[in-house]
């Protein structure tokens, strides 16, 4: 699975670096990382990182053998009904078209930063920082990702000289440094990769070469290194569902004394490779299901995970499978959530019938995510960048539940999508072309 994610990812670049900002490429580094060398870390990690992994449930050879032949048949399905959808859109380049007006490419920017930061200050951030209770519809909390687009759109502005610098780059970094802030102060790994890469987003669709691209891969893939084994500690000093501001930023000072005693340990297992690996997870997920215990998330979670809570206030919260899982393979009750992965979790639920069912779906909407993205690259549509942009995170989740994290964001992002359509048409700003020049497509 190592060497076919690289010959896969290497492919991409070759044939165009904008690839990687379709749901392919990160997909590719998603299997590579959890599949290729998470599933190698019961033989390359010290007693001490195996001990650890197996406390949650102590996988024999046999199962991790039986461990790889899920994934690898969840792979293939996944890539192959990739790979039917896609082949009807022509291998054609992507090319960014380059006739943009820069008085309506400001206006559709300032839109979506306004928004995206008013939501932004206002909802999302006070209510993870345990400042207001009051939870907003998720449709509208996803507005809140129109700054971190705006961000990316601010980047690539000022690398094609669209926007004027002594403006726009001091407002470029104050947002950097208010969004990844957050991210800290949440103690949320995924929330810090987001803003990163929107930060870094626009001067690769800019600028897509293959040099940056690589210097892009390298910073993130340090970020992980150092990131994870923080957030881990962070979250063990606080609870961070009940930590206030003031708590959360004694938790990061408390962070960084016990980071270096804790991990320098002699005993202490590698927190990079515990969290890079699902091998105990998918092996407990298979062993309830041959036990008979077979896990209901699926069916359970696929009746009400379209229904807006606006509708239904009293919508049960789907978020808490991960924590049941947790405490099922824990003897204490615990606030952490356990994952399985998407290939784990179908399997945990039905079998191998309910592996090559779930990996199909889960292709076919990647493949469909990845034409909506290469169109909306190609036509420079700003509207449409939510494809590119969610569409490579659901790709980096693989690792998720699949109707949690993958198939029920489908609806979220179809309403985010019409709504950024309406803030652009009350803005006068439907479409940044110039209007007497022709596409750029090929």
């Amino acid at each position: 699975m190592i060497v076919m994610s690289i010959m896969a990812l290497t492919t991409l670049i070759r044939d165009n670096a904008l690839n990687l900002s379709s749901p392919v490429g990160p997909l590719s580094a998603a299997i590579m990382l959890y599949f290729g060398v998470g599933g190698l870390v019961p033989v390359i990690a010290d007693s001490a990182t195996n001990d650890y992994i197996h406390q949650m449930y102590n996988f024999t050879d046999a199962e991790l053998l039986v461990v790889h032949g899920i994934c690898a048949l969840g792979i293939f399905v996944l890539a192959g009904t990739g790979w039917l959808r896609l082949r009807g859109e022509g291998s054609g380049r992507i090319v960014v078209t380059r006739d943009i007006d820069p008085d309506r490419f400001r206006r559709a920017v300032l839109v979506l930063y306004i928004t995206g930061m008013f939501v932004t200050l206002t909802l999302s951030l006070p209510n993870v920082l345990g400042l207001v209770k009051w939870t907003a519809p998720s449709a509208i909390v996803q507005l809140g990702r129109l700054a971190s687009f705006a961000l990316l759109l601010i980047g690539f502005g000022l690398a094609r000289g669209l926007l004027p610098r002594p403006t726009y780059l001091p407002l470029f970094l104050v947002t950097v440094a208010v969004l990844v802030g957050g991210g800290v102060l949440a103690l949320n790994k995924t929330e810090i990769f987001l803003q990163a890469v929107a930060a870094i987003g626009g001067f690769i669709l800019a600028n897509p070469s293959r040099r940056f691209i690589g210097i892009v891969v390298g910073i993130g893939v340090a970020l992980f290194v150092i990131m994870t084994p923080l957030i881990l500690i962070a979250r063990v000093v606080a609870l961070v569902e009940e930590q206030s501001l003031s708590g959360r930023i004694e938790a990061a000072k408390e962070t960084i004394a016990l980071g270096d005693r804790l991990f320098e340990a002699e005993d202490a297992p590698n927190p990079v490779l515990a969290r890079i690996q699902y091998v105990n997870a998918i092996a407990w997920g298979r062993n309830e299901y041959v036990a008979g215990r077979a896990g209901t998330s699926l069916t359970s979670n696929a009746l009400w995970i379209f229904v807006p809570r606006s509708i239904w206030p009293d919508k049960p919260v789907m978020s808490n499978v991960g924590r049941e899982v947790t405490n099922l393979t824990v003897s204490y009750e615990s606030t952490s959530n356990t994952g399985l992965t998407g290939f784990g979790e179908a399997y945990w639920n039905a079998g191998y019938a309910g592996l090559v069912f779930a990996s199909a779906l889960l292709g076919l909407m990647l493949s469909q995510l990845t034409v909506m993205s290469f169109r909306a690259l190609t036509t420079m549509d700003i509207a449409g960048i939510i494809w590119v942009w969610n569409g490579a995170y659901l790709a980096l989740r693989i690792d998720g539940y699949i109707m949690i994290e993958q198939i029920g964001q489908l609806p979220i992002l179809i309403v985010t999508y019409f709504l950024i359509r309406a803030l652009l048409a009350a803005g006068g700003v439907n479409d940044i072309r110039p209007l007497d020049k022709p596409l750029v497509t090929a």
